[in-house]
């Protein structure tokens, strides 16, 4: 056992930590004969922080596509990962890792493209996770509609865009098999990508498997523009919308989703930062969560959002959506500091994660207080959301265990990692240069055809 003191939001505090879990928790506690006392003096103990939505196949490709909307970036991204092998999934997702426990994130749904498909791959970044000691959920992504189906492009010989992906049935197979060996999610990429027998199957695998299910959706104008149906209308019809379903993006929500979500107990994830560097839109998170919507917070991708800071993300997404409303609309540092941490865990179904209580999972950050943020200690909550950072992230219990201390990850050497991490970012756009520039030729097709704004 480990007994942990510091102070919470609340105040002074200790915790005892058994196993996996919170114990006890007491101001009084005092140490048992055998059991380990890690001091937190001068330290704020908070849970571990969740992202509720993320891609690991994108680390390796940080920064990537810069100033281009989100049909363009993606051209550009996808021809980037074709043919990695297991072990460049391995390192891409080790690499998130050490970013999400410097912002004190200790749990993660890994919404994970792969292309081709390959079990063995996402078994990879699975044990990524568990070596690093992060509550990682993989959810292989799933899409069975070619290309041309998906933007307005026309193929002709271009080799990028006559991929072909596997078909759906072979898809959910492995899907199930990773799924019934290592846990985690399913992921169909986005309602516009994937024909109506992938989504009711994924829907299905979900239920049977009791996992949940995640997606893209509405992310841009022309996702709604395009599609021959309303997309709320046509998920509910094939049994995607639940408790378990987490909606990532919904910034191009139609009259009467709000209220559609809300009544599915279906979580919205929110990327604020990702979606303002593509130009995607403003999701209407206010309204989301004056309905009763549940609504967490997701980094997305490190070639779109660049940096995995939760912290700057509970920021933006308070303050953006402020000058639209009276200021009795606002949503204050709570309502963040949930999105961040409680909200996550219900929209993956990750029982007791993003607080501290007898029971939870123990999963703390300590935060050093000696730090201009929290001083005078006047508003913690406030403080913490608006004020504090990462910077200010000293040591990260997950699950019970010390997986981060003195700035960096306990599990695995991260210094020889990023030399690692670097070469094979560098080797896999050296190798994949003919797929670039393929993806470039259509992505100017497309531009044409979108206007100078590229349709965002």
């Amino acid at each position: 056992m480990i007994l942990v003191g510091g102070r919470t939001l609340e105040g002074p505090m200790n915790l005892r930590i058994d196993g996996t879990r919170i114990a006890a928790m007491a101001p009084d506690l005092t140490p048992v004969p055998g059991e380990a006392v890690f001091s937190a003096h001068g330290r704020l103990l908070l849970p571990g922080l969740v992202d509720a939505h993320t891609h690991s196949n994108d680390h390796l490709l940080r920064s990537m596509g810069q100033d281009l909307p989100l049909e363009l970036w993606s051209l550009r991204t996808s021809a980037a990962r074709i043919g990695r092998s297991a072990h460049e999934v391995y390192v891409g997702a080790l690499l998130g890792c050490i970013e999400y426990l410097q912002h004190g994130i200790t749990t993660v749904l890994d919404h994970l493209k792969l292309d081709p498909m390959s079990e063995e791959g996402f078994a990879a970044a699975a044990r990524a996770y568990a070596d690093a000691g992060i509550r990682g959920i993989v959810a292989p992504i799933l899409q069975d509609l070619p290309l041309a189906a998906t933007v307005p492009v026309t193929p002709g010989p271009n080799a990028f865009a006559r991929r072909s992906p596997l078909p759906a049935a072979e898809q959910l197979a492995m899907t199930d098999a990773f799924v019934a060996r290592w846990g985690g999610a399913v992921g169909p990429s986005a309602p516009h990508r994937c024909s109506d027998a992938l989504l009711a199957g994924c829907a299905d695998l979900a239920r049977r498997r009791g996992v949940p299910l995640q997606l893209h959706v509405l992310e841009t104008r022309l996702q709604r523009d395009t599609a021959a149906r309303p997309t709320l209308e046509r998920l509910e019809a094939l049994g995607c919308l639940g408790p378990s379903t987490s909606l990532v993006h919904a910034v191009w929500l139609a009259r009467g989703d709000v209220e559609r979500i809300a009544a599915s107990g279906a979580s919205v994830v929110h990327c604020p930062l990702a979606n303002a560097k593509l130009g995607s839109g403003l999701a209407p998170i206010v309204a989301l969560v004056e309905n009763g919507v549940n609504v967490a917070l997701g980094t997305d991708s490190a070639a779109c959002g660049d940096a995995h800071d939760l912290w700057t993300a509970m920021r933006f997404a308070l303050l953006s959506p402020r000058s639209a409303l009276p200021h009795h609309r606002w949503l204050g540092a709570a309502a963040g500091w949930r999105m961040a941490t409680e909200a996550g865990a219900r929209a993956l179904g990750v029982g007791g994660a993003g607080r501290l209580a007898v029971g939870a999972p123990a999963d703390i950050v300590l935060l050093d207080l000696d730090r201009p943020a929290f001083v005078p200690l006047t508003d913690p909550v406030a403080q913490l959301v608006f004020a504090a950072g990462p910077a200010a992230v000293r040591e990260v219990f997950a699950g019970g265990r010390l997986v981060l201390k003195d700035g960096w990850p306990t599990g695995f050497d991260a210094k020889a990692l990023l030399t690692e991490a670097a070469q094979l970012g560098a080797r896999r756009l050296a190798l994949n240069r003919p797929w670039l520039e393929s993806a470039w030729e259509l992505a100017a097709q497309l531009e044409h055809r979108l206007g100078s704004d590229g349709g965002g």
